[in-house]
């Protein structure tokens, strides 16, 4: 999903590359049997790679638990949500998904654990302490309940200042665009509908098909426009859709809000390169290998097309 599929295949490592595989195909338990055999030998994997291998079998886990929980089987989708936390442990969404089973399931004190771990992880969750917070009240635990609903208050009341604040700096500059972007994230930005849209387009990526994931995505970042994953995604959706241009936007958009965004940065170096603007596609490949000497899909795509402008200098 993080990758474009002409990146993929330059990857090198055979164990990933069959995982990779097997998961968009749904093969799950395939998928985590590949992942597993490249982690039992990490010497063998480049630095990009172990990463890419690790991304890739947390997120069939996850998958797994969107699954059974969708088939209505909670404990397994739990399972597989705490496999995905064996790999993964500090993501908070993780935790608070687990949450929200447990209650499903009645199991009142272990949900509040895990909305307070979700919490202590992004003390900024807002969804987290209000869910904590309701729940604690089920469980009778007033005082606790009445400290949650307290950060809540703190947490929604900043939400909306911070940025409110921001949008009057703007408008005094004269920074018309800013003004209305800072605007819509203190009145527009609703959490629930970005995971909403969000999930679904990830599930839709997943799955091949483009046109849907592109058009969830795209409603997730309205809601969560700042979010460098979401532009990374949907650059993704474009770019299988061959649509060149929107692609390199997302992807540049992606790198804008993170610069250090290594994976949105080598999909921005293919989608250059597919649309013929090999000058910035060496330049980001070569940003990439600067962090990362290893990654065997720039270096491929790099002497690709460094050999490419080499003979075409020599016809001309």
């Amino acid at each position: 999903m993080r990758l474009l599929k002409s990146v993929r295949s330059q990857l090198g490592n055979y164990h990933l590359k069959s995982g990779i595989y097997h998961f968009y195909r749904n093969e799950f338990k395939q998928a985590i049997e590949f992942f597993s055999k490249a982690l039992q030998s990490p010497e063998k994997l480049d630095e990009a790679d172990l990463r890419m291998t690790r991304y890739y079998l947390t997120q069939t886990h996850i998958t797994a638990g969107d699954q059974a929980e969708e088939e209505g089987d909670l404990p397994r989708a739990i399972q597989s949500y705490d496999a995905a936390l064996a790999d993964s442990p500090d993501y908070p969404d993780l935790h608070f998904r687990i949450g929200l089973l447990r209650v499903r399931l009645g199991e009142l004190d272990k949900a509040v654990a895990a909305f307070r771990r979700a919490a202590e992880l992004h003390p900024a969750y807002l969804e987290a302490h209000t869910q904590a917070a309701f729940t604690l009240l089920s469980c009778a635990r007033t005082a606790e309940a009445l400290e949650e609903f307290e950060k809540v208050r703190s947490l929604t009341l900043a939400s909306v200042e911070e940025p409110y604040q921001a949008a009057l700096e703007a408008a005094s500059r004269g920074d018309l665009a800013e003004t209305a972007e800072r605007m819509r994230d203190a009145f527009q930005r609703k959490p629930q509908s970005f995971a909403y849209h969000y999930r679904r387009g990830l599930k839709a990526l997943q799955a091949g098909r483009y046109e849907s994931a592109a058009e969830d995505l795209r409603q997730a970042v309205l809601f969560n426009p700042r979010f460098a994953d979401v532009h990374n995604f949907l650059g993704v959706a474009y770019g299988e859709l061959e649509q060149q241009a929107a692609a390199i936007a997302e992807f540049r958009q992606a790198i804008e809000y993170n610069p250090d965004y290594l994976v949105a940065r080598l999909n921005l170096a293919f989608s250059l390169a597919e649309g013929n603007e090999i000058k910035e596609a060496v330049v980001e490949l070569t940003a990439v290998l600067s962090k990362e000497p290893s990654n065997q899909a720039a270096r491929m795509k790099l002497e690709e097309l460094t050999q490419d402008r080499g003979e075409r200098a020599r016809i001309s």
